[in-house]
């Protein structure tokens, strides 16, 4: 039970992180050899592989999208895994501003994250 709740603790802080735009506690909730898919690529997609990467990945869309936020609508776990339902608005100030719904996959091994692969539509 100690590493369920573990994991989504991990997952609600990168979360909080994420909100806040702070990609240096992202890196910091991040193992050294994380892999990353990213869900806003085109078709096909591109994986980051290394904390620093999908760091400064994660501080390149901050830049690009200064509004982005992403609410989390459910969260779980099964062991050392998580899945969290989510809606990412582009820029939360503004009504009509672009969104999109998804899930993410998580991996959380000795307190960090090791894998993020996510889906949207």
């Amino acid at each position: 039970m100690a590493r369920v709740e573990s994991a989504v603790r991990n997952i609600i802080e990168l979360n909080k992180a994420f909100n806040s735009h702070d990609h240096e506690k992202m890196l910091g909730l991040f193992s050294e050899d994380i892999r990353f898919e990213d869900v806003l690529a085109d078709f096909g997609g591109v994986t980051y592989r290394g904390s620093n990467k999908v760091a400064q990945y994660f501080k390149d869309r901050f830049q690009q999208y200064p509004g982005i936020y992403l609410e989390q609508e459910e969260l779980f776990s099964l062991g050392t895994r998580c899945i969290l339902r989510w809606k990412v608005s582009l820029d939360i100030k503004s009504p009509e501003s672009d969104s999109f719904r998804g899930i993410s996959l998580f991996q959380v091994r000795n307190g960090s994250v090791t894998e993020i692969v996510s889906y949207a539509r």
